[in-house]
């Protein structure tokens, strides 16, 4: 990371390097951003993590599943970009054995 990096692009830049791979968790763009690197409130982190998604799925380069771990096992979806509007109070932050993943 470098100094004058934005929380929103670094994010940006980790999570499509974790979809260059395969699915991202949701409560991982949390996890990611509660480093001491930014020092953002927990609503912060919740406003990035909630743009950065919205921004990938308009991009195309994933879409949005509820799954089911350990294997991705998909539940629900795709889910459009603004079903992420609907969990700004409830932003994941842990992982659960369904949980919403970005998948390429």
């Amino acid at each position: 990371m470098t100094e004058r990096e934005a929380p929103r692009e670094w994010l940006t830049r980790e999570v499509d390097d974790l979809l260059s791979v395969g699915s991202v968790g949701l409560y991982e763009f949390m996890q990611l951003l509660s480093g001491d690197e930014f020092d953002l409130s927990e609503s912060d982190r919740k406003a990035v993590a909630i743009e950065v998604t919205r921004e990938i799925i308009h991009s195309g380069r994933a879409k949005l599943y509820e799954v089911k771990w350990p294997k991705d096992e998909v539940l629900a979806g795709p889910f459009e970009a603004e079903f992420i509007d609907t969990l700004s109070a409830t932003f994941p932050s842990a992982p659960t054995e369904h949980y919403l993943a970005l998948l390429p």
